[in-house]
């Protein structure tokens, strides 16, 4: 039997097929574009980590340096005043 060819119907057929295709292709682009974005801030995270750490390391190394050149600001101020404490020597006999 000859079978006849329906535009509509094959129209039909291959706007379904491509529907299918689309979603198809939809998802796999929604799961690339998940799968980086979770990359992306797994890099971050760890790129914040790092900079916390270093801007911790940092810190604590400044605080270091201060206490160390408070320590020798008093001991110059000490020494400083150390002069003005002794007496002075006369000269002369008296």
């Amino acid at each position: 039997m000859f079978h006849r060819y329906s535009p509509l119907a094959a129209f039909e057929e291959d706007k379904k097929s491509h529907e299918a295709k689309m979603k198809k292709m939809e998802k796999e682009m929604k799961q690339v574009f998940e799968l980086k974005v979770k990359e992306k801030e797994t890099r971050l995270q760890q790129s914040e980590e790092k900079l916390v750490s270093d801007h911790n390391e940092m810190k604590s190394q400044l605080e270091k340096q201060i206490k160390e050149l408070e320590e020798k600001k008093k001991q110059l101020e000490e020494a400083a005043r150390a002069p003005e404490k002794k007496p002075k020597k006369k000269s002369g006999l008296f």
